[in-house]
């Protein structure tokens, strides 16, 4: 997947120009600036810091991603207050209570199912108790979505998706339910609430003190 996002790193927010959702990338803009605001932040797979433009009235903000390609289309905005780190997800380089808040855009669905549970539990570690998280995704919506490709006997989904070059790419997207949200922060959060939107949802909580 690295060599996937890394290639499509220049037409990577084209997925954000779709008619369709306008709708609720502005109501998900807001709630990211709303979570954030006066906080220091956490950007968890910032990518090329689409949602981390949102984050306007943010105390300071860290966007974390392992691709440099990516990474250096972020840096190139000049979003303020923010600084942009390559770090392994599975193993942030960050000190507990770092951050007020941590926000994770589109990175859920790529984490697979059989290591979601142990991945969500070392990030908490990470973060340290009381921070407030914000986990969004997309919603599978026939005609919009990409079509699944095929599924593995852990029960993860795939797709197949193509690039402006032509080549095609085997990629890990998973659309929870909301029982398995539940299920993987069972214990480890509390005051969890899920939001569903035609396209996207999300997955609000504290993590345990």
């Amino acid at each position: 997947m690295l060599d996937y996002y890394a290639k499509r790193a220049p037409e990577y927010e084209r997925i954000y120009t779709k008619p369709e959702r306008q709708g609720d990338l502005a109501w998900l803009k807001a709630r990211v600036r709303d979570v954030t605001r006066g906080a220091r932040v956490l950007d968890l797979a910032c990518g090329t810091g689409f949602w981390t433009e949102a984050m306007t009235e943010a105390r300071s903000i860290v966007g974390a991603d392992y691709n440099d390609a990516v990474l250096r289309i972020a840096r190139d905005k000049g979003i303020a207050g923010a600084a942009f780190v390559r770090a392994d997800n599975d193993a942030l380089p960050f000190a507990p209570g770092t951050f007020d808040v941590m926000t994770a855009g589109c990175w859920w669905s790529h984490v697979p199912l059989q290591h979601l549970r142990r991945h969500v539990e070392g990030v908490h570690r990470a973060l340290g108790p009381g921070v407030r998280v914000l986990w969004f995704d997309n919603q599978y919506v026939f005609g919009s979505s990409t079509p699944i490709a095929c599924n593995d006997e852990h029960g993860n989904t795939w797709q197949r998706r193509p690039l402006r070059d032509g080549s095609e790419h085997d990629v890990l997207k998973n659309f929870p339910d909301d029982p398995t949200l539940l299920q993987t922060v069972a214990g480890i959060a509390q005051d969890v609430l899920i939001s569903r939107l035609q396209y996207y949802w999300t997955l609000e909580y504290f993590t345990n003190q």
